[in-house]
């Protein structure tokens, strides 16, 4: 069965205000990696740097804490952090691991789960095994958060990479999903068909297509 979806970028801005597509976060609102450290070194542990210069949560009369002027790292922190995760080797999947490896693969392109989660996008290196199209979809009321990202609405998310899976113990964006089958059951909207198909496969077929998300 083919199921065609048709996800859309994420327009963001840079602080050049330069409009970039965001290919980072959950919801694809950040443009690039070293501004995706940068963010995260300051939303989550306070480090502020030339591209996160502004403390969220130390601003005037907001009753979290003193002001203070200056950055945390001129930038070097930064740049170093993003030099080391960009050189990091690719996760490729462990293939020996699977007695079902190619009807597990097949299965997931039939069931239309590539529709969204493409095996691989094209770079300057070669092709690139994501097992995502980085665009955003709308994943169905039980997936809306509220939250709006850029220009990605509550029920929004930027397809999460395949890559590496097997070395995740918890699934979704909140971690609300134990196992595969009960992320791939939690798509709705835009991937609704996928979930549906899943779901009619036979008990052996499903084994099969779960033993390959097991391998990546």
């Amino acid at each position: 069965m083919e199921v065609i979806v048709n996800g859309r970028p994420n327009l963001v801005k840079d602080r050049f205000g330069r409009e970039s597509i965001g290919r980072f976060g959950w919801k694809g609102d950040v443009a690039n990696l070293e501004q995706f450290v940068a963010d995260a070194f300051r939303n989550e542990i306070g480090i502020t740097s030339p591209l996160a210069p502004h403390d969220v949560a130390v601003v005037a009369d907001s009753g979290c804490g003193p002001t203070k002027s200056g950055l945390d790292d001129d930038g070097s922190i930064i740049g170093a952090v993003t030099a080391y995760l960009t050189a990091l080797p690719a996760p490729l999947p462990d293939r020996s691991a699977a007695k079902s490896y190619q009807q597990g693969q097949l299965l997931f392109a039939s069931a239309g789960c590539v529709s969204c989660h493409t095996p691989a996008l094209p770079s300057r290196r070669g092709a690139v095994a994501l097992y995502s199209d980085l665009l955003l979809h709308d994943m169905g009321p039980a997936l809306n958060d509220g939250i709006v990202q850029g220009g990605a609405v509550g029920a929004e998310w930027r397809t999460t990479p395949l890559w590496g899976l097997r070395l995740r113990s918890r699934f979704l964006h909140d971690g609300r999903a134990a196992n595969f089958a009960e992320a791939v059951l939690a798509h709705d909207g835009d991937g609704a068909a996928a979930s549906r198909a899943f779901r009619q496969l036979t008990r052996d077929d499903r084994e099969a297509l779960l033993e390959f998300l097991a391998v990546l």
